[in-house]
């Protein structure tokens, strides 16, 4: 009888111990929420934050009206003399001289401090965090020559599933993808394992065909920060077939290229390159770049997104597009 009771008392204690131990897993799942939050996003080139994407935060109470939304951005970051207007308290773990260049045009130089601040939080429309990491530096001023003090960069796409909706002119952080992702095309996302960025997202682009006629794929970098547009890794440009019927109409390589006004009425892709004596030399889809140290071939850009409704899901390595119109 003895043996009995402990038996049955053990049984007890252990369904008690299960119960408890599935309500704390339950707790422990984040509700859902979502967040829309307006954008700007223009394309009038007369404007001067034309081409990338801004939105409006709090940065420790202060309001920013036009912060650059940047995936490209390894960091998140803020300009100088907004952390000294913040009095803002860091730890400097790391400065570099960035040296940037746009298309094979322009250099511009730039001290960026990669710091962790002692209180630094964000407050995007109604969704706040705490930035661990992040760098001080006049990047985004110099590059876009406008007056952007701030920036969300990878860091935060990697806290929340990210909408975009750029004719409607909103963005949705959630944690959760949307009942209508059913519409969307899936792109699986993979790290770039770049020297210095390991963690940018870019995605596989079948369609391309080499010089011999192989089938060729390429690695396209996702960039909503790159207001220029889409642009080729020079490097990849010798390596393929520049003529446009080359390339297989029912891949991404043509989605990409009849979006970004490849695709116009030529069999030969329509920007003409000049050589140093001004002779025309190849027609190109984009703007002919050295993107090698993103080790991807294709620098994607809001000249593509814009099209479409799309979504980063940086957790489960995914990207969704749909058409806008």
């Amino acid at each position: 009888m003895n043996t009995l009771r402990l038996l049955l008392l053990c049984a007890i204690v252990c369904t008690i111990a299960a119960c408890k131990s599935g309500t704390g897993k339950e707790s422990a799942v984040e509700p859902p929420f979502e967040d829309t939050i307006p954008i700007i996003f223009e394309t009038d080139g007369m404007y001067c934050y034309s081409n990338s994407i801004y939105c409006s935060m709090e940065v420790n109470g202060l309001k920013i009206d036009t912060v650059l939304i940047d995936n490209g951005c390894y960091h998140s970051h803020i300009s100088p003399d907004l952390a000294e207007r913040l009095n803002l308290s860091y730890t400097v773990l790391r400065i570099d001289t960035l040296l940037a260049s746009i298309g094979s045009a322009i250099a511009l130089s730039d001290q960026r401090k990669h710091c962790t601040p002692d209180s630094l939080y964000c407050t995007i429309g109604r969704t706040s965090f705490r930035m661990d990491t992040i760098d001080i530096t006049r990047w985004a001023e110099l590059i876009f020559k406008v007056p952007c003090k701030a920036a969300i960069g990878r860091d935060v796409f990697e806290r929340y599933v990210v909408e975009i909706d750029y004719r409607n002119k909103y963005m949705v952080l959630s944690n959760h993808l949307p009942e209508t992702i059913a519409e969307y095309m899936a792109i699986p996302m993979e790290y770039t394992n770049s020297q210095y960025s390991q963690r940018f997202r870019c995605i596989k682009v079948d369609g391309f065909r080499l010089k011999d006629g192989n089938p060729a794929s390429a690695r396209a970098f996702l960039d909503l920060g790159n207001a220029a547009g889409t642009g080729f890794d020079s490097m990849f440009l010798t390596q393929v077939d520049q003529h446009f019927s080359q390339i297989d109409t029912a891949s991404l390589a043509w989605l990409i290229l009849s979006q970004i006004g490849a695709a116009v009425d030529s069999v030969d892709f329509p920007i003409e390159h000049m050589d140093d004596d001004r002779r025309i030399v190849a027609k190109l889809p984009g703007t002919m770049l050295d993107i090698s140290e993103l080790n991807c071939d294709i620098l994607l850009g809001n000249n593509f997104f814009s099209h479409f409704n799309i979504i980063f899901d940086y957790k489960n390595n995914m990207f969704y597009l749909k058409h806008n119109k």
